[in-house]
């Protein structure tokens, strides 16, 4: 849910016919080149180096759709009415955008420089730590701008202060369709009571983005969208406040709102249900994020809830956080995450992942029902296609398009420092009851501070997991599956039950050795192929090892930037040349080569 791009010059196309023509300076660029490298550019510093530079650069900057975007930056207020006077107000018919990002130079500019509805062609205006005495002074400025579509503002303000003023008057603006308005927490009052009433002969609102990134309760976020009949998106970041003043109002109708993102602070009963019976909205995207566990539905009431109030949902992330110190007692009940498991959410490919965070503040469990895939194979419909076609089966032994009745949710693991063995026990005593009350099939796990026995240990503790993506691996010696670490290698060896696996930042082919060695059940192999390692030799290397340690890897993913065909005849004439498989089909599909063979 990003912010949404608001008339934005028009960008042509970088690349052109080569006619064997040498650049070797930036007055050789063609018109429309230079117009792309402008785009990156502020309005003032292209004035500043280009104007009266001759006669075609003057041309360029000042033809009129070309388009100004200003950031104001100045060092001193003199320089700041040089800028004014001499490149915002001539150009004020060609201005875009104006961006300010700090406080002093916000009250100098409202306070000497006049910006009026002769700045017909201001779109967007972005304002960085603007002062609570001066927004009303400075928004009937912006009220008189005709076509002000984008407003993105942040604002320091005291703990008492109100901000129905404020939300009144961005209501107000005439063409406005993206608002974002930002408060730091230190500042943020309990009860800054937003509560916009209802007038009569009140005029249409035209505000289609929301973002509304300060606190707040759920009826004030009621009442400001009831006043945007238009929206389409709506973000909210923090709901921290209770309201019980929900439950008396009359439900909304917002026809065009698709997206709504969510957080929740506050541990209260369960405002989010009421709120979303108050909204009739063709919803297809939602997002919610609950902090400190303070969820109150299972999975029975999302159901319920998505059936009866969100019928065109296709699009649902949900996160359940817990924040706790490392050597503290951990409450949270991560057996709520098979709640996701029934068909209701495996039929929608909505699926649980949990995810330990270690650091050095808390531990945080996070819980999402919707995923994006962890395969290439599952990211590409071309991949599928091709599987299909050539007969190749998936871990699962399942059509890609029938879904079993259960799914047992992945576990994700990163670690943010360089966690003592004492701490990587703590870590392991602590949710070591999680692993044997899930049992979870997948394990995402990000190794870059993590020691290869910590690895070790992890998927000693998941007797079920089938796949495995691995980040970040240490550089493996060979002598480590003969060291010390060798009875806990060997008992992982013998016991894991991993067919599909992922490696990512690989540096060197020992890294892949080991991975061969470790999951010797293995049917798919998905690798990052870095640009220093020779592809032929990394791919001899591989289907070799194989054939000793994994008789069961049948199907090979390199992921490799610039994949082409000239890639896949030299492969296909080393492993036919050398017999390295003999029944295998070989392809290059989105910057990807796929091996299958049986």
């Amino acid at each position: 849910m990003s912010q949404p791009l608001v008339n934005q010059t028009k960008r042509l196309p970088s690349t052109f016919i080569e006619e064997n023509v040498s650049i070797t300076c930036i007055e050789h660029l063609s018109n429309e080149l230079l117009y792309e490298v402008f785009d990156y550019l502020d309005g003032c510093e292209i004035y500043r180096v280009f104007c009266n530079l001759n006669s075609r650069f003057q041309y360029l900057i000042t033809c009129l759709s070309f388009l100004l975007k200003i950031k104001i930056r100045p060092r001193t207020q003199s320089e700041l009415m040089q800028s004014y006077e001499n490149i915002i107000l001539p150009n004020r018919h060609r201005l875009l955008s104006l961006s300010f990002e700090e406080t002093k130079v916000i009250n100098d500019f409202f306070e000497n420089c006049i910006l009026d509805s002769s700045f017909n062609r201001l779109q967007s205006i972005v304002l960085k730590d603007v002062e609570a005495h001066n927004s009303l002074f400075v928004f009937s400025c912006l009220k008189l701008l005709p076509h002000l579509v984008s407003l993105t503002m942040s604002m320091t303000i005291p703990w008492f202060y109100n901000l129905n003023h404020i939300y009144r008057t961005i209501l107000s603006f005439p063409a406005l369709k993206y608002n974002k308005l930002s408060l730091p927490p230190i500042s943020q009052c309990n009860n800054p009571n937003i509560f916009i009433p209802v007038t009569i002969n009140e005029k249409l609102n035209t505000i289609e983005y929301l973002v509304i990134d300060h606190h707040c309760a759920f009826f004030e976020l009621y009442s400001l969208i009831y006043h945007t009949p238009q929206l389409r998106y709506l973000i909210c970041r923090r709901i921290l406040k209770r309201s019980d003043r929900l439950a008396n109002e009359k439900p909304i109708m917002l026809p065009n709102l698709t997206h709504i993102s969510i957080d929740i602070c506050v541990k209260s009963p369960d405002h989010l249900g009421l709120f979303m019976t108050k909204l009739f909205a063709p919803v297809q995207a939602l997002r919610i994020k609950y902090h400190r566990n303070t969820d109150h539905l299972d999975d029975n009431g999302w159901e319920q809830l998505i059936r009866t109030n969100l019928p065109y949902l296709r699009r649902f992330h949900y996160e359940n956080h817990q924040c706790f110190s490392r050597y503290e007692e951990n409450d949270f009940d991560y057996t709520k995450i098979n709640q996701f498991t029934s068909s209701f959410w495996v039929k929608r490919q909505w699926y649980g992942k949990l995810v330990l965070n270690m650091h050095n503040i808390c531990d945080c469990c996070s819980i999402f029902s919707h995923d994006s895939a962890w395969f290439i194979v599952s990211k590409y419909p071309e991949i599928v296609s091709y599987s299909n076609k050539n007969n190749i089966i998936m871990s699962n032994s399942q059509p890609m398009n029938n879904f079993s009745t259960q799914f047992v949710p992945p576990i994700v693991f990163r670690s943010n420092d360089n966690p003592t063995k004492r701490e990587n026990q703590f870590f392991l005593d602590k949710f070591k009851s999680a692993f044997v009350d899930i049992h979870f099939t997948h394990l995402n796990i990000n190794c870059k501070n993590i020691c290869i026995n910590m690895l070790l240990k992890i998927i000693q503790l998941l007797p079920y997991l089938n796949s495995l993506k691995v980040s970040s691996l240490p550089i493996i010696q060979s002598d480590l599956l003969f060291s010390n670490h060798g009875k806990i290698l060997s008992s992982t060896l013998i016991n894991n039950k991993i067919t599909e696996v992922s490696l990512e930042n690989v540096n060197h082919i020992e890294q892949v050795y080991f991975i061969l060695y470790l999951c010797h059940r293995m049917q798919y192999f998905q690798l990052d192929v870095p640009k220093d390692i020779d592809l032929n030799v990394l791919v001899r290397f591989i289907l070799k090892e194989s054939a000793i340690n994994t008789r069961s890897l049948n199907s090979l993913y390199l992921s490799i930037p610039n994949a082409n065909e000239y890639m896949i005849d030299q492969l296909q004439k080393l492993i036919t040349s050398e017999k390295l498989l003999l029944n295998f089909n070989i392809k290059c599909i989105c910057n990807n080569i796929f091996v299958k063979w049986c």
